[in-house]
Formats: C-alpha cells, sequence, structure tokens
C-alpha cells in the first residue's frame, strides 16, 4: 500500500516490537513519521529511530500525550504564570487495569506497563516540577498478576535538581473505576494546584489554592489527539526542527528506565544533567 499510495508521512499504529521496523522502512522510503505511545521500548531504540530521520531531514516524533492535553496545558501554563511560586513538592498517580495476552505478556514484544501506561504520570512529572530528576528510587511488585513478567503496582520518588520532590504511584492492578487513583497535585513555595470538579460546571478545573482564596481556571476543550497530530503535521509540513519535541521524549524514557533499574537492583540511581543513568 505504502509503495502504491507513495505517502509523505505515515503514523506507525503496530505492536511496540515493530515500531522501530517499519520505522526505519518508512525513512527508507523518505516518509515523515508519527509514532504512538510507546513509540520505543528504550531510550537506544528511540535513539536510532531519531538519528536515521534526522539524517534524512524528515520528520519523526514520539507520541507526548500529556503535553497536548487541555487540563495538563491548563495546570502547567498557571504555574509557568507563578500562580504557585516555584514547586517543591509533586504527586502523580495513573491507575489502569493490565491487558494482557498474546504479544502484550512477552517483554521481548511488549515495552511493558511501566511504558504503556506509566509514561502519561513520568512525563506528566517532568511537564510540571519545570525541574528535571536527579535521583530516583523506586519499588515494583506483582501482586495481583502472578505468571506474568511484569510490575502491576508501583512507586518511585524523585529529588529533582533544583531540591524539589516528586512521588509517581503506578497502580496496574485495580478492577473498577475508581478516579481518586488518576489524581496529581503540585505544591510551590507560594500556593498548590490539583485538577478537580468544577462546581459551577459539569467538568473540571484548575484549582489553584492560595492563603487567602481558591482560583479556579477554566480547562479549554480540544481534541489532544488531533492537536498532537496536528502540531506533527505542521512540522512536517513547514520542514520545522522536531529536535526538542524528540529530546522531550528521550529524557521521559530514560527517567523510566532509571526507575525500572532502580527498583530491579533495589538501589538509588543518580541521573547526570541529559536524564541519564
Amino acid at each position: 500500500m505504502v509503495a502504491s499510495s507513495k505517502p509523505d508521512a505515515v503514523c506507525i499504529c503496530a505492536e511496540d516490537y515493530l515500531h522501530q521496523h517499519y520505522a526505519l522502512q518508512a525513512v527508507a522510503s523518505g516518509m515523515h513519521v508519527f509514532l504512538p505511545k510507546p513509540f520505543a521500548r528504550s531510550s537506544e531504540e528511540a535513539e536510532t529511530m531519531f538519528k536515521a530521520a534526522n539524517t534524512n531531514n524528515l520528520v519523526m516524533v514520539g507520541s507526548l500525550p500529556h503535553r497536548f492535553q487541555a487540563a495538563s496545558a491548563t495546570a502547567r501554563q498557571a504555574i509557568d504564570d507563578d500562580k504557585i511560586g516555584c514547586p517543591v513538592s509533586g504527586h502523580f498517580s495513573i491507575a489502569h487495569h493490565l491487558s494482557l495476552g498474546g504479544w502484550k505478556s512477552d517483554p521481548s514484544m511488549a515495552a511493558g506497563p511501566e511504558l504503556e501506561v506509566g509514561f502519561y504520570a513520568f512525563d506528566l512529572m517532568r511537564m510540571l516540577m519545570k525541574s528535571e530528576p536527579q535521583t530516583i528510587m523506586g519499588i515494583g511488585v506483582n501482586l495481583d498478576h502472578h505468571g506474568i513478567p511484569y510490575i502491576d503496582n508501583g512507586k518511585c520518588i524523585i529529588k529533582c535538581q533544583n531540591g524539589a520532590l516528586a512521588s509517581i504511584d503506578l497502580i496496574f492492578s485495580i478492577h473498577q473505576p475508581f478516579s481518586a487513583a488518576r489524581k496529581m497535585h503540585v505544591v510551590g513555595d507560594e500556593g498548590a494546584l490539583t485538577i478537580e470538579p468544577d462546581p459551577n460546571t459539569d467538568g473540571e478545573c484548575v484549582a489553584i489554592y492560595r492563603p487567602d482564596r481558591i482560583e479556579r481556571q477554566k480547562i479549554p476543550k480540544w481534541d489532544p489527539h488531533a492537536k498532537e497530530l496536528g502540531a506533527w503535521i505542521d512540522l512536517c509540513r513547514n520542514g520545522g526542527d522536531s529536535t526538542k519535541w524528540q529530546q522531550e521524549g528521550l529524557r521521559t524514557l530514560a527517567m523510566i528506565s532509571a526507575y525500572k533499574q532502580a527498583y530491579q537492583n533495589n538501589e538509588m540511581l543518580t541521573l547526570d544533567q541529559e536524564g541519564k543513568s
């Protein structure tokens, strides 16, 4: 189909282990590439794909879902606007029931739950704390899915380069809707914020807690998938530089890799300025 239609760009919606294979084929055919999350199983795999695209002046990016979600973007803008001062503490939680069977249960083929689902929480932490992780500690256990080679619950503790602290909860054993397990908050030296139900509408708002008041910011409505794909298409059409987008993805991948190494080896890891352990 690709050979006959000769598209300018492709979105590779294949199994995790096939992303690199098809991405490199697309680059060899002169096509721009969008890779949905998890866009790679490792930093090394992502670097290989990005290098191939950049060498051929093609735009290849990996999906960063929270960067294009209205709630996350509104929260980040509030932090940029100094609504809570400098972030000093944050908590980020993601809950999802593991989807298993077939290739998803094979670690040689699947990226694993830390990347499949946990990517949301790790990337949101980097997006909102405004300081890169420096030290990482972690625990990962299998409590409810015996007989599979994955964790289904995990906790990560992070010290950022500016001294701020953050924690991430990975809850992959939940069997029912439970919104409290998908929460986040960021505490600054002048206030705090979270995303919570808006008392004046049937939607959510970014709630900013200050010593003397609570300010609620409306979250605009947009399609995050269309917004992210639109940003990629603009880069493709205009010959834009995708390296910053790539670097954001690589840093989050490196952070998740460090977390996995920390809990597997029961050690505390220190990351360098590029986010690598």
